[in-house]
């Protein structure tokens, strides 16, 4: 794919110049501008699989294509929580279809699947690399206490709905699978 762009007239600065094209990773570089000069920068898009049907394990326990799911499933992959501004994992859930957030202070949320109906929302089912979440003492879900940063997540899977069929009693709004990223497929970025 070949694409031509000019900006004229910029004042002088520092510029991130940003190419993106659907099926494509974003190409970024940033450029430093002086005073009448005339700077050349070439873009390369590399093409990227789109995942139009992500697999996921949370609707029914075992890897399944999202639209052969059994259950009303919304998937934020790495990609989606890296371009969310937020320092709370729980937060990263704002935007997502059928979720309620309350916020009580700087890092203390509530998540809710089917509404609040009180103080502590313990219906929702949290896990974590598939293990329950929830603060064994108190029975409820403490998503300021859970060790990871959304730039650690792989996915957040989201199953709205019932599931005491497959999780056990109590887990009457839903599932929320926190899956952390595997050190071998996403290694560090220097």
């Amino acid at each position: 794919m070949v694409g031509r762009y000019r900006l004229e007239n910029l004042p002088a600065g520092t510029y991130e110049v940003v190419a993106r094209f659907v099926g494509y990773a974003d190409a970024r570089r940033t450029v430093t501008l002086t005073a009448g000069a005339t700077v050349t920068v070439d873009l390369a898009l590399a093409p990227v699989e789109l995942g139009l049907n992500p697999v996921v394990v949370t609707a029914s326990r075992r890897q399944e294509k999202v639209l052969e799911s059994p259950a009303s499933i919304s998937v934020l992959d790495a990609r989606d929580l890296e371009q969310t501004a937020t320092h709370a994992t729980a937060a990263a859930l704002r935007y997502t279809p059928g979720v309620d957030i309350s916020q009580s202070s700087l890092n203390r949320f509530q998540v809710s699947l089917r509404g609040f109906n009180s103080v502590f929302v313990a219906k929702t089912y949290a896990l974590v690399d598939y293990r329950q979440a929830t603060t064994p003492s108190l029975a409820i879900n403490e998503f300021s206490s859970m060790p990871i940063a959304p730039i650690d997540l792989a996915r957040i899977e989201v199953v709205r709905g019932p599931n005491s069929a497959l999780y056990g009693a109590g887990v009457e709004q839903g599932v929320i699978h926190f899956i952390t990223k595997d050190p071998l497929t996403y290694p560090a970025r220097r």
